[in-house]
């Protein structure tokens, strides 16, 4: 179901097939905001991350909307599924540990988001260019070295080149370590300046950052369901990211509010659409955990097969070409 649909079967239902009064851009708010509470309830939006390790970096960034943790992994010859902790069980570890392959992870708050993790191509002044375009980076983002002791500066301005396919970024001088600008192939971070997002906590560190276009952390999670901006209808770019049993749930809620009933209205109609949400909820969740608890589990068996070695398991190429997990397959 794209939601164009769902708000014409919305307006259909309220009496207002042309939408007179509840209009489109009216209801997309009331379906993001049931989209958001169905997100949170069942956790059903699962997803593979892949990120690049960085030399004694315990934190990563995790996406905007991320729910729920479940599996994180760490490929070092083979993959290895690292282990639930405490925050203060990583702090301790990382005291006395000396290892380059982490084995223990936690899920950390007010972190910033991660925007970008690459190689300077050149830098000249305060000046960097990175052969690749970034159009996330903005003016106020924090830019580290990952090659000098972490030092970090703010981004000034940047400028997009479309013909080189690069990007050029000119930047304060860095603070905290011995230079204050980059050098020519050193690493280079860039993440937002707030810090509002969760992050992944990993300890050990490793002790080695990957090189480019290799990413040695793997993650699956639980995040929000996609939100819905007038472009994407208007785009036709709308298709719902939701369970087909759930449909029936979200239109009902969706018709809640439509109908008031965040304000409190108690009129029997818009109880009756609170009754039915929960009731179509219910019915659809049996199986939408199923699958969950299947996809899960599936994750689980190919990290534990290559982790042991095997030559090649059904979950994607074999560990021992180097990558036990086939992005494009799942």
């Amino acid at each position: 179901m794209t939601c164009r649909e769902l708000i014409a079967q919305v307006q259909v239902l309220l009496g207002d097939p042309h939408g007179d009064y509840h209009t489109q851009a009216g209801l997309l708010i009331q379906v993001n905001q049931a989209l958001r509470d169905i997100s949170s309830r069942s956790r059903s939006v699962q997803v593979k991350q892949f990120h690049r390790a960085i030399a004694g970096q315990y934190e990563y960034g995790l996406p905007s909307g991320f729910l729920e943790m479940h599996i994180v992994a760490f490929y070092h010859v083979d993959w290895y599924q690292l282990t639930p902790a405490t925050i203060a069980s990583i702090e301790s570890i990382s005291s006395w540990v000396s290892s380059n392959i982490p084995w223990n992870y936690d899920v950390w708050g007010n972190a910033a988001r991660e925007k970008v993790v690459a190689n300077v191509a050149s830098n000249t002044g305060n000046t960097l260019t990175l052969k690749a375009a970034y159009p996330n980076v903005l003016e106020g983002d924090r830019i580290i070295n990952l090659s000098d002791k972490q030092s970090e500066g703010v981004v000034r301005s940047v400028q997009y080149d479309t013909t080189e396919d690069e990007t050029r970024i000119t930047y304060s001088n860095l603070q905290g370590g011995t230079r204050t600008t980059f050098e020519t192939d050193e690493d280079v971070r860039i993440v937002s300046p707030e810090e509002s997002m969760k992050s992944l906590v990993i300890a050990p560190p490793p002790d080695f950052s990957d090189a480019a276009g290799a990413e040695s952390i793997w993650i699956y999670l639980s995040r929000m369901h996609r939100q819905f901006q007038q472009a994407d209808l208007d785009r036709g770019n709308d298709q719902l990211e939701l369970d087909i049993e759930l449909e029936r749930a979200l239109l009902h809620h969706t018709l809640f509010y439509a109908r008031g009933g965040e304000l409190g209205f108690k009129d029997s109609e818009t109880q009756s659409q609170a009754v039915l949400y929960e009731s179509a909820y219910q019915t659809a969740m049996p199986h939408v955990r199923r699958r969950m608890k299947e996809s899960i589990s599936m994750w689980r068996r190919g990290i534990s097969r290559s982790g042991r070695g095997d030559t090649v398991n059904e979950y994607g190429t074999a560990a021992a070409s180097g990558h036990p997990f086939n992005r494009g397959k799942y």
